[in-house]
Order: structure tokens, then C-alpha cells, then sequence
């Protein structure tokens, strides 16, 4: 089972659920599908309609808005869910599906200049102390990593994805790499936690110009090491193996410690087992979704590929932010 909507969402059920919120479906556009949730842009107002599938409980997107509700304030680059008609920020259609209508945030993609990155640092440094000093705390929908279930989740399982083993041999190699997870979440255990983004990089940001405006998709958000939302955003900066691809990883690692204002050098330390152990879950996140049919061949060998070149640069990594111990 994957996160994806339902084939049967029809036209009616739009209607239905825009009317929730005075709209009609003629001012709505569907937008290309993700892998988690339909969304469609509305002109007036400007926003985006997300309907989730039915396998993320109603209460799990209830959750993910009250966290993001509680940190909006401070953090003015969270989109604001627009409440509908019966008060409510969450909407569900007649099948269960859970409904959020958010204002746009007009902007584009983040380029790769330095200030661009240094903006990024500054935000995801912002969100964590803010988290922290909410204290937000409790037990998520999305399983921490130190709780995942390897074996078998929402997302995939281990012995249905043991079959693509014939035609992709980097599977069984992905496979024995599970084995040295244990040991490694352990060794993450004492870390410092809070409220995480859990997919924070270039794609799930807004910009004009070089200043970072909005941060979506909180739909993975829960409470976790601190160090994977780190090394999520450093993989933005990682374009390419070798010094040039690291110094700017290590220079966005730099600038969010200043912003963070407590990052350790054990969590500094980390990072490249914190970016090899996110790899590793995205490797095995998109082996479930090629088994369900909704990732081709051929995009599989990429993200496969990917993960190979990410192991290839982690000792350049290591090394960097080493001989660099932060401001």
C-alpha cells in the first residue's frame, strides 16, 4: 500500500467539497498528481485544495494542521489553511478523505545561489527553535525513524519488494544495508528531538528572488532527530560528487547552526549516517511504490542510482564537515 488518492475521486465530489468553502469546481485547476495527496489551484481566493488519500487517518492531517497552526505565528512561511463555511480547517469527503484548502504563496522554485541557501539555513533553524520552545511533543502519525517498522509499513513490504531483486541487483544490495540500521538508530538515540518537517528540501520551498517565502508539504512532519531535516536540506546542496558539492553542503550545515543557535558537534557528526539513513528509507519508499505500479523501471534505476552516488560522496562529506567545525 502506498500514499496515494484513490483513481475514483470524481468531478460531483469536487463540487460537493469546494461548496464546503463557497466555491465551485469551474475556479478550480487540478494541478499534476504527488505522491501523497490530489490538489488543485483556486483563483479566488488564491489557494490550493489538497485532498489526501483514504490510507492517512483524518486525524493525522488534524494533527499536522494543529502543529503547523501552533508554529505559524513566528514561522509566517507556513501557508495558512483557510477554515470552511462549518468552521472547520479539516474537511473530509463522503469516502473519508481528509480535505485541507490552503492560501497560496506566489513565488518559485529556489535557485542555488548562496544567499538562496543561506535563507534556507536561516528558516529550518527558525522552525526547529520554535518548535523547541513549544515544547511540541506528541506521538505522530508518521513513526519516527528510532520506531519504524523496516519490515513491513504503509509504504512497502519487505517481501514483496524482495521479488524486484531480478531485474534491479542494487535491491538485494539495499537490503543488506537494513542490517546495519539497528546499531545506527541507536547510536542517533541521545539526540536532540522536536517537531521535524521530515521532507525539507529545495522542492517543498517558495522563493522571490533569494529569500525564502513559503515551506509546504508538512504532510511527513512528526517528532524526530532534529539532524534529518539537516540532511535533507544539505542533500539540496550536494549537486554533484566531489569538494564543490560538499563545501556548499557543509556552508548550508554552517549557516543553520548559526540560526539554530545550539547544534552540537555530536549531531555535526552525524550528519552523513543522518543523510545515508534517509537515503536508504527513499530507496526502500520508492521500491514500494514500484511494486504498487506507481514508479516505472526506469525512474526506479534512477532513484537507485542516486542513492549509490550519495554513499560514493559521504566520506568527502565526512571529512569536510570535519575540517570545518562549524562557526
Amino acid at each position: 500500500m502506498t500514499g496515494r488518492v484513490h483513481p475514483g475521486f470524481q468531478p460531483a465530489q469536487l463540487d460537493e467539497l469546494l461548496s464546503r468553502w463557497g466555491l465551485s469546481s469551474a475556479s478550480a485547476r487540478p494541478l499534476r498528481e504527488g505522491e501523497v495527496k490530489l490538489s488543485w489551484a483556486i483563483d479566488r481566493p488564491a489557494s490550493l485544495l489538497h485532498v489526501y488519500p483514504p490510507s492517512v487517518p483524518l486525524a493525522a492531517v488534524q494533527q499536522e494542521i494543529a502543529w503547523t497552526e501552533a508554529m505559524r505565528p513566528a514561522i509566517k512561511e507556513i501557508p495558512e489553511p483557510i477554515g470552511s463555511s462549518r468552521g472547520r480547517l479539516v474537511e473530509s469527503t463522503p469516502d473519508g478523505c481528509a480535505a485541507v484548502l490552503r492560501r497560496f504563496i506566489d513565488g518559485h522554485p529556489p535557485d542555488e545561489t548562496d544567499e538562496t541557501r543561506a535563507s534556507m539555513a536561516d528558516l529550518l533553524g527558525r522552525i526547529h527553535r520554535e518548535a523547541a520552545r513549544l515544547g511540541l511533543g506528541d506521538e505522530a502519525w508518521f513513526s519516527s525513524l528510532r520506531r519504524f517498522d523496516w519490515a513491513s509499513n504503509p509504504w512497502w513490504d519487505l517481501q514483496s519488494v524482495a521479488a524486484l531483486e531480478t531485474t534491479h541487483p542494487e535491491v538485494g544490495a539495499a537490503r543488506r544495508q537494513l542490517q546495519k540500521v539497528p546499531e545506527l538508530l541507536d547510536r542517533l538515540g541521545g539526540l536532540p528531538q522536536c517537531l521535524i518537517h521530515n521532507d525539507f528540501h529545495r522542492g517543498n520551498l517558495i522563493a522571490r528572488g533569494s529569500a525564502i517565502v513559503g515551506v509546504v508539504d508538512w504532510d511527513w512532519a512528526t517528532i524526530d532527530w532534529r539532524i534529518l531535516d539537516v540532511a535533507a536540506g544539505m542533500r539540496s546542496w550536494m549537486l554533484r560528487p566531489g569538494l564543490v558539492g560538499c563545501a556548499a553542503a557543509v556552508d548550508f550545515v554552517d549557516r543553520y547552526s548559526r540560526s539554530v543557535g545550539d547544534f552540537s558537534p555530536a549531531e555535526r557528526g552525524y550528519l552523513p549516517d543522518a543523510l545515508w539513513l534517509r537515503s536508504l528509507w527513499t530507496v526502500f519508499y520508492d521500491l514500494g511504490r514500484a511494486v504498487n505500479g506507481d514508479l516505472d523501471a526506469e525512474s526506479l534505476e534512477y532513484r537507485l542510482d542516486n542513492h549509490q552516488q550519495l554513499q560514493e560522496v559521504l566520506p568527502g562529506l565526512r571529512a569536510a564537515l570535519a575540517d570545518r567545525s562549524g562557526p
